[in-house]
């Protein structure tokens, strides 16, 4: 293989390289990434809160609809840097309560219409576990996200790989007849 080849399978092979890595960080580490989703959501509140008190001073308009947004604002931000996992609980919490909610309305549905019984009652079962174990919610869906991480990478990976690419001939071809 020339030097060029290598260079080129590298730059080919990185980003799918890194996505796998992604990938297998969400699956082992599911709660690391609800935190760092809760941190990042706090700054933003807080430099939303901080944005909007430094332009009602900056044009004088400092009314009290403003004021208490950016006091709101500034505390939802700290409380979410201070409690990131708590945003990940109260999600799970609202899915399963959401579920469950739909759950009851099923139930007396298929006791109207005398079938259907067995589904609405597991969807009653997952919901009121949801709100007891919000954070499953939030572990489901990142495990979820990081097995979606992996296939694409896999496949982007199987693109790339394609023959013609690798000598660089093959991507940027347009054929136009």
């Amino acid at each position: 293989m020339k030097k060029t080849e290598i260079r080129n399978l590298v730059r080919l092979m990185l980003t799918p390289a890194l996505m796998v890595l992604l990938g297998i960080l969400l699956i082992v580490r599911p709660d690391s990434a609800s935190a760092v989703v809760g941190k990042i959501l706090g700054w933003g509140m807080i430099l939303l809160g901080a944005g909007t008190l430094i332009e009602s001073l900056a044009v004088r308009d400092i009314t009290a609809s403003r004021v208490l947004f950016v006091a709101v604002t500034l505390a939802l931000g700290t409380w979410l840097l201070r409690n990131p996992l708590r945003l990940a609980a109260a999600l799970g919490r609202v899915a399963g309560l959401l579920i469950l909610v739909r759950a009851i309305q099923d139930i007396i549905n298929a006791a109207k219409w005398k079938c259907g019984m067995k589904y609405a009652l597991l969807s009653a079962v997952i919901g009121g576990l949801l709100i007891l174990l919000p954070m499953t919610t939030s572990r489901a869906v990142w495990v979820i996200l990081g097995i979606l991480v992996i296939l694409v990478a896999v496949l982007m990976a199987f693109d790339r790989l394609k023959p013609g690419k690798l000598l660089g001939d093959g991507g940027n071809v347009i054929d136009a007849q």
